[in-house]
C-alpha cells in the first residue's frame, strides 16, 4: 500500500526522533570514566590518561583506579589541587603499584577532568582492564568495574562498564584512531540518515 504525504511525514518525524535518540545514547555510552589510549605497543613506556566526567549535580571529590597486573614503573603525574596516594602490594623495593587515588579535589557538575600516570606496558600481548571508582561529595561511589559484554547480557543488573587497553605487538595508529573516534562516526551516520529521510519526505510532498 502506497503511503500518502501525511503518513510519510509522520513516519519521517518518528524516524528522526529515533535516530537522534540513538545518537544521544551512543554519546552517553562513551561519556564515562575511561582510560586512554585504547591500544599500546608491548613493553612501551606510555602515559595513560583517565577521563572523568561529572554526570551528577554535585561535585566529584575523589577518583580511584586499580592498576592491572603486568604494568611496571607506574608513576602518577603531579595534579595541582589534588592529593595523590599510591598503594603497593608490599614494602619491598620491587613492590608493584596496585592502586592510585586522587582525593581532596573538585570536579564541578557538568564538567570533566583528566588524571594521568606513566607506566611500562607488559612485554606480551594482552588486554588491560581498568576498574575505576568515582566518589561524589555526598559519599556516593560510582563503580566503573563491570564487564561491558556481560552488562549487555544482563541489562537488568545495572552497573557501569570498565574500559580496556589492548597491548599489541604491531601497534598501528589507524586502529587506535578508529576506536577513539567511533562515537563521532556513529553520530555522523545518524545525522546523514536523518537528512536523507527529510529529503525523501520533501520529494513525496512535491
Amino acid at each position: 500500500m502506497r503511503m500518502n504525504y501525511k503518513d510519510m511525514k509522520n513516519l519521517t518525524k518518528k524516524l528522526i526522533v529515533a535516530i537522534f535518540s540513538l545518537a544521544l545514547f551512543i554519546t552517553n555510552v562513551y561519556a564515562h570514566v575511561a582510560v586512554k589510549p585504547s591500544t599500546v605497543g608491548i613493553a612501551s613506556l606510555q602515559t595513560f590518561t583517565i577521563g572523568v566526567p561529572n554526570e551528577k549535580e554535585i561535585p566529584t571529590i575523589a577518583v580511584k583506579i586499580l592498576i592491572p597486573n603486568g604494568l611496571g614503573e607506574v608513576s602518577p603525574t603531579v595534579k595541582p589541587g589534588w592529593k595523590i596516594e599510591v598503594k603497593k602490594d608490599s614494602d619491598k623495593s620491587d613492590a608493584k603499584v596496585t592502586e592510585i587515588s586522587w582525593t581532596e579535589g573538585n570536579i564541578p557538575p557538568e564538567q570533566r577532568n583528566d588524571f594521568s600516570f606513566s607506566a611500562q606496558a607488559p612485554a606480551n600481548e594482552t588486554t588491560l582492564t581498568w576498574k575505576a571508582y568515582q566518589i561524589y561529595q555526598d559519599g556516593t561511589v560510582v563503580a566503573w568495574d563491570q564487564d561491558p559484554g556481560k552488562m549487555q547480557e544482563n541489562k537488568d543488573e545495572g552497573g557501569t562498564p570498565y574500559s580496556q587497553t589492548k597491548v599489541v605487538n604491531d601497534l598501528t595508529t589507524t586502529s587506535t584512531k578508529t576506536t577513539d573516534q567511533m562515537p563521532l562516526y556513529l553520530s555522523i551516520a545518524a545525522l546523514v540518515v536523518a537528512v536523507l529521510a527529510l529529503a525523501l519526505a520533501g520529494r513525496k510532498k512535491i
